[in-house]
């Protein structure tokens, strides 16, 4: 199937196949790159084309090397020559009309072998920065995956779009932006007490491997409960996102005024996080107790603030319909009193940019 697509997108840069089917190796560099995907190749053809083209002046011929030797089982030392040719070049391929597509094709290649060619990634991942408007979210999704498995392997190279989101999948949210909307009876009285019935144990929160700015107690909720799911399920709804969306549920517990959480941001800054499952594209904090004095959530630079109350939620974008990080959604959870007579308990929803994010 890879290779289909692969023949598709080559197709489109308007080589006729039939020069490039059967026959002898093609002199013309583009013509080659298309000969090598030829199903009817065998591996000792391509890896002989591939060799033919370093250097040449034709970078997608190098990106269509590159994908047939994915197909044919090359060699990590023929990716590694092909990766040294390709680098310097690889932003004429961003440029092309299906430039997106054969940036995320040409990663892909280099992923499913175990070569780190950081260099090449490091190019792949400027070109499409400068880029990055003309990637729709699934094409932002795997090539930012593809980095995930590069940095995995050790190459030291940063998510091709930063801390950005796909305006794709940002643009899905049904909430005004910027802005806290409160949405009452989120989950019913029946749900609360089957989701804290769930909790096995509770932990100092951490932020960043550190408590100083929480002092808070947290629990994770894990998918596979129909309540668990059906509330996941309806946070991501808020976006216009399926349920794989969603992060695990984690419960939050506030129980007098020792526990707060100073002013902080939902989004993500941590480079392989962002790469497997993309940024925080918003939170549903859903709230399990009504609070009568106290542990306040509040939005500083919104000049927001909202008293707890069991079944309601607020929820937030925490990009810009753009996909750039929002710094307006900068929020706290006030002190409760020294005796409040009740404690706090929510659900922080999370809502990522990329499917999959139940599983991490």
């Amino acid at each position: 199937m890879m290779m289909l697509g692969m023949l598709s997108l080559a197709s489109s840069m308007r080589v006729p196949l039939g020069s490039v089917r059967g026959g002898s190796m093609p002199v013309d560099e583009r013509e080659l790159g298309m000969w090598l995907l030829a199903g009817d190749r065998t591996s000792l053809e391509v890896s002989e084309g591939a060799r033919a083209l370093l250097g040449c002046d034709e970078p997608l011929a190098l990106c269509m090397a590159s994908w047939a030797l994915a197909s044919h089982g090359g060699s990590p030392q023929e990716f590694t020559e092909v990766a040294a040719s390709l680098a310097p070049r690889i932003g004429e391929v961003a440029a092309l009309a299906r430039g997106p597509e054969a940036l995320v094709s040409t990663a892909r290649a280099f992923a499913s072998v175990d070569v780190v060619a950081e260099t090449l990634f490091d190019a792949i991942g400027r070109a499409a920065r400068g880029a990055r408007e003309r990637f729709d979210a699934d094409q932002f999704a795997l090539l930012s995956r593809c980095f995930a498995v590069a940095r995995s392997r050790g190459a030291v190279v940063d998510p091709p779009f930063g801390e950005d989101a796909p305006r794709e999948t940002a643009w899905k949210a049904k909430l005004k932006v910027p802005g806290v909307e409160r949405l009452e009876r989120f989950v019913s009285t029946e749900e609360i007490e089957e989701i804290l019935g769930l909790v096995e144990e509770w932990r100092p929160s951490l932020v960043h491997g550190e408590a100083s700015a929480r002092t808070s107690e947290t629990a994770s909720l894990a998918s596979g409960r129909r309540v668990v799911d059906e509330v996941s399920a309806r946070a991501a709804a808020v976006f216009g996102l399926d349920r794989s969306h969603c992060e695990s549920l984690q419960l939050v517990r506030y129980r007098d005024d020792r526990h707060f959480y100073e002013a902080h941001w939902d989004l993500l800054e941590d480079p392989d996080q962002l790469a497997l499952g993309g940024q925080r594209l918003g939170t549903v904090l859903v709230y399990l107790t009504t609070v009568a004095e106290g542990g306040e959530t509040t939005f500083p630079d919104l000049d927001l603030s909202f008293r707890p109350t069991q079944g309601d939620a607020l929820a937030w974008c925490n990009v810009t319909p753009q996909g750039d990080p929002d710094l307006r959604t900068r929020h706290s959870a006030a002190a409760l009193p020294r005796s409040p007579g009740r404690d706090k308990v929510a659900i922080n929803c999370w809502i990522r940019a990329f499917p999959g994010a139940d599983q991490l």
